[in-house]
């Protein structure tokens, strides 16, 4: 979904999804201060806002989650450093087995 057309309504969305609380979002969006408990309610039942609240907070969450690709350089850091306490190095080592399948799977008999 693109950036909301209306430049309030977006900068609102951009700033709940920051962390600001509702009324503190509405007044930095530029709503007046006097409305800004009607102007919230009405704000947060507007489906648009929702909905881009939504995929704000879902892009949030992606761009802070470590890919496998980097949890694996980490990992692989730890493994090979020389400062490391040999049970990080060696608990690192372990992680990165279970992440490649390199060990047989265990079977559990009912």
């Amino acid at each position: 979904m693109p950036p909301l057309k209306n430049n309030r309504r977006e900068r609102f969305c951009l700033e709940l999804v920051s962390g600001c609380s509702q009324s503190e979002a509405a007044r930095r969006a530029g709503y007046k201060a006097y409305k800004n408990g009607i102007t919230v309610v009405r704000l947060m039942k507007n489906r648009e806002i929702a909905a881009r609240i939504g995929e704000l907070q879902q892009l949030a969450i992606s761009d802070r989650m470590m890919t496998i690709i980097r949890r694996k350089e980490r990992l692989s850091e730890i493994g090979e450093s020389l400062t490391a306490r040999d049970s990080d190095v060696i608990r690192a080592i372990a992680e990165l087995n279970k992440m490649d399948g390199a060990y047989a799977p265990t079977r559990v008999e009912t």
